[in-house]
């Protein structure tokens, strides 16, 4: 593509450098003039075979073609070492386009990288705070109910000895004391509220 566009810009340079047959004339025809005014042969007949004033000579007209085609191969030149500048430019434009890409394509990788290092150690830490946490928590658990089990104890101990006076209370047989204090507890009506047993009336009587 880049040398199609160069083979055009060249046809266009040459276009617009070549000389058209009325612009050559009015030269010619100007240093003609300058040459009769300087000679002193304006206006007079010329011989068969001789040119018109305006017209140069044979070997002026050749020195004035040669000089217009070193001119343009002098602007064809200048113009495809610009063309060639411009493409080496151009050239080194992507080039510093595409390294500045890679960076900027690493720096963006190392950034996702630290985020995820940085995610992951936020998400040790959450998890070692959680666990902590539970730890704690299934600590004052184990402290709760040991203190819930002591407190149902000392109840017990509490219901145990209201049982043993009730029931000596009633009796004054240990034996009949430990059965009865065996059923209370299987039974969840106090013994003060049950009726005596047979024969221990007798007893609390007695």
């Amino acid at each position: 593509a880049a040398l199609g566009g160069l083979f055009k810009a060249s046809a266009s340079a040459r276009q617009l450098a070549a000389p058209t047959r009325a612009g050559l004339c009015g030269v010619w025809a100007l240093a003609a003039g300058q040459r009769a005014m300087a000679t002193g042969k304006s206006g007079k007949p010329r011989a068969r075979g001789e040119l018109p004033d305006h017209i140069p000579p044979k070997s002026v007209q050749v020195k004035q073609r040669r000089l217009y085609k070193d001119q343009v191969h002098d602007l064809r030149k200048q113009y495809m070492a610009e063309l060639a500048a411009d493409t080496v430019q151009e050239q080194a434009r992507r080039a510093q386009t595409a390294t500045d890409n890679v960076a900027i394509a690493e720096e963006a990788k190392a950034r996702r990288e630290e985020r995820r290092r940085e995610k992951r150690v936020r998400s040790l830490a959450l998890d070692a705070a959680r666990r902590e946490a539970q730890a704690v928590r299934k600590v004052e658990a184990a402290q709760a109910l040991s203190q819930h089990q002591k407190k149902i104890a000392a109840k017990m101990e509490d219901n145990f000895a209201t049982l043993s006076l009730d029931a000596t209370a009633w009796v004054a047989d240990a034996d009949l004391a430990e059965g009865l204090i065996n059923e209370a507890l299987l039974n969840p009506y106090k013994p003060h509220s049950r009726p005596p047993p047979q024969g221990g009336g007798g007893a609390r009587g007695g």
